[in-house]
């Protein structure tokens, strides 16, 4: 019984001291009169113009949010390819090692070990092979066909 007394004391005390801070606060150092409050006129309004080009009786806005016609996704009618240039190979690579790095979280690489080891990835693939006259062989200028295929040879 006495604690809630004494909070009950205290808690008139708290208020009583708010109060009069209030009042304090408010007043002016001049002449202890409150200080009046400034009136402003609400700003004027003007409605948006709402139109309704179809006739419905619900606007153009509305229109557009509640199409109730279902979303028609066309089916892919071909398959994936894989690419199979030097960049498009890098830049499959590439985006599989950083959504995997992305899922390890902490574990994963950072954004600096992706592009040292992607830069490391690109100057290994992109490296001319140096060729010596033991990889040539000579045809004759009548073996077309085999000149052909020698030539897709080298360039694979």
């Amino acid at each position: 019984m006495v604690d809630s007394q004494k909070r009950i004391a205290l808690a008139f005390l708290v208020g009583a001291f708010l109060v009069s801070g209030a009042v304090l606060v408010s007043r002016n150092a001049q002449g202890n009169q409150l200080q009046g409050a400034v009136v402003v006129a609400p700003m004027e309004r003007s409605p948006i113009e709402i139109t309704d080009s179809n006739g419905d009786g619900i606007p153009n806005w509305q229109d557009a949010i509640s199409n109730t016609e279902p979303i028609v996704v066309p089916t892919a009618s071909s398959t994936y390819i894989e690419p199979t240039t030097v960049t498009g190979k890098f830049g499959v690579s590439f985006f599989e090692k950083y959504i995997r790095s992305n899922a390890f979280g902490i574990f994963g690489d950072s954004k600096e070990e992706l592009v040292a080891n992607a830069t490391k990835e690109l100057v290994k693939n992109s490296e001319d092979a140096l060729f010596t006259k033991d990889n040539l062989t000579i045809f004759s200028s009548t073996d077309v066909p085999s000149l052909q295929m020698y030539g897709n040879h080298v360039a694979t």
